[in-house]
C-alpha cells in the first residue's frame, strides 16, 4: 500500500509544461491524474488535424506513456472527461475512446465546449486511474447491464469514494426537471454503491444557459437538501436539437457525513466553498467578485485569475492546507475573452508543485462580467515530497512519428 504522501510528477517535455507549472502526469498515493491532454507534438504542431479519431489516439498515446511513469496504467483508469470542440463529433469521440475502455469501463463525461487553444484542436481529454482499480473496482450502470454508452459505467466505487459518470438526458422537457431526474439518478447509483446522500461532496453542473438561474437554484436546492457539496457551474453549448440541457457528474465519499469538514458558503447558498474529508480536499469553482471602480476589470482575464487563485488559497487554509496542496487544477475561460498575459507571467502560484492542469473555453460563466474562473482540488501534504521525473526524449520522438 503506498502512503499518501507518495507523490510522482512527470512531465513530458512540452514546452508548455515548465513555462506554465504543470505536470502531464502526477501520481498522489494510489491515484495518478493526467492533465487535461491534446492532439499536439514537441513542435507545437497539432496532429491528426480534422480527424478527431486520430487526435485522441495520438493523445491517449501521451497519456499511456506519461501515466505509465507515474508507475500508473491506462488499464486502471476510473474517470475520463472528454471535452469536445464541434457538437457533430461527441458520438465520434466517444466511439473512439471506448476503443481504449471497453474493458476497463471509466465513468466518462462527454462535454461540449466552446474551444480549444487552436482551432485544429477537436478534443483535449484528462484522466484519472486508481491502483489495481481495473480487478478491485465495483462498477454498476443503472440499467443493469454490463456495458454502458460508449463502454462507460454510470459509477464506480474504488475503496471509499463513490465516482458518478456525466450524466444528461436528451429528452425536450424542462430544464429544471432534467435536472431534478438527472440529479435522482445520481442519488440512486450512490446509494447502489454503498454512500448516502449526506456522503455526497462533490458536483459539477454543465448548463446550456444561466438564463434561467433563479430556476436552477430552486431545483437544485430541493434536490440537495439540507447537504452542501462543493459545486461547478459552467454553461457549454450543448446543441439544441438534442433537447440537452444539463449534464451532472458528482462524487461521494463513504462514511463522510460523520466526518466532512464543510467550511464557507456559496454565494447562491448551495454549494460550500470547500469539503474536506480526511486529507481530501474539495474545492467549489471559484468566479471573481464582480469588481467595482476599474471600468476595464470585466476584461482583465490576468487580474480575475489571481483573484480566484488567492480566493482559493484563502478557503484552503480554513482547513489547515495551502496552495502547495493542490494536485488538480482547471481553468474555463470565457470564449471571448482576451487572454492579456502570457503563460508563466505573473505569480509563480504553482512554481514548486507542478499539478496537473487543464484549460479550455466555456460559452458561459455565472456573470457576463467574469472572464474565467477556476476549479482545484487538494490533498494534504501532498507537497511534501515530490519524485520529479520525465518521460524519455526517445519515447516522445516515438509518440510523434
Amino acid at each position: 500500500m503506498r502512503s499518501q504522501e507518495h507523490r510522482i510528477n512527470v512531465s513530458s517535455g512540452r514546452p508548455l509544461e515548465e513555462k506554465a507549472h504543470y505536470s502531464r502526469a502526477s501520481r498522489v498515493g494510489r491515484w495518478v491524474y493526467q492533465s487535461g491532454t491534446t492532439a499536439i507534438d514537441l513542435n507545437g504542431t497539432v496532429k491528426g488535424e480534422g480527424d478527431i479519431a486520430q487526435q485522441i489516439d495520438f493523445i491517449m498515446n501521451i497519456a499511456e506513456e506519461s501515466m505509465g511513469i507515474a508507475e500508473g496504467s491506462i488499464d486502471d483508469v476510473v474517470r475520463a472527461r472528454v471535452y469536445v470542440t464541434d457538437n457533430s463529433l461527441v458520438d465520434a469521440a466517444g466511439k473512439a475512446i471506448s476503443r481504449y475502455f471497453h474493458s476497463v469501463r471509466p465513468t466518462l463525461s462527454l462535454i461540449p465546449v466552446s474551444r480549444l487553444a487552436r482551432p485544429s484542436q477537436l478534443v483535449e481529454i484528462e484522466l484519472e486511474a486508481v491502483d489495481e482499480a481495473r480487478d478491485d473496482a465495483l462498477k454498476i450502470n443503472l440499467d443493469n447491464s454490463d456495458l454502458g454508452i460508449y463502454g462507460a459505467s454510470d459509477a464506480i466505487k474504488v475503496g471509499n469514494r463513490v465516482l458518478v459518470s456525466g450524466i444528461g438526458i436528451s429528452r425536450f422537457i424542462s430544464w429544471e426537471n432534467q435536472i431534478q431526474q438527472i440529479l435522482q439518478k445520481i442519488r440512486e447509483l450512490t446509494e447502489k454503491l454503498g454512500a448516502s446522500w449526506e456522503d455526497l461532496v462533490y458536483t459539477k453542473f454543465y448548463l446550456s444557459s444561466f438564463k434561467k438561474h433563479h430556476l436552477f437554484n430552486k431545483t437544485v436546492a430541493s434536490s440537495l437538501g439540507a447537504i452542501k457539496p462543493v459545486g461547478t457551474t459552467l454553461g457549454v453549448p450543448f446543441p439544441t436539437e438534442s433537447g440537452e440541457k444539463c449534464i451532472i457528474e458528482a462524487e461521494a465519499i463513504i462514511g463522510a457525513k460523520e466526518i466532512r469538514e464543510d467550511h464557507g458558503i456559496s454565494p447562491d447558498g448551495l454549494f460550500s466553498a470547500c469539503v474536506a474529508v480526511e486529507d481530501l480536499i474539495f474545492l467549489s469553482m471559484r468566479t471573481p467578485t464582480k469588481m467595482t471602480g476599474n471600468e476595464n476589470s470585466s476584461q482583465d482575464w490576468a487580474s480575475q485569475n489571481d483573484e480566484c487563485v488567492k480566493a482559493i488559497g484563502e478557503t484552503l487554509k480554513m482547513v489547515g492546507s495551502d496552495l502547495s496542496d493542490i494536485i488538480l487544477r482547471r481553468i474555463f475561460t470565457l470564449n471571448e475573452a482576451v487572454m492579456n498575459r502570457e503563460y508563466g507571467a505573473g505569480p509563480s502560484w504553482f512554481r514548486d508543485s507542478f499539478p496537473v492542469a487543464l484549460g479550455c473555453r466555456v460559452k458561459e460563466l455565472e456573470h457576463p462580467d467574469f472572464a474565467v474562473s477556476v476549479e482545484a482540488f487538494a490533498i494534504r501534504n501532498a507537497n511534501k515530497t515530490i519524485d520529479w521525473r520525465r518521460v524519455p526524449m526517445a519515447r516522445v520522438k516515438e509518440q510523434e512519428r
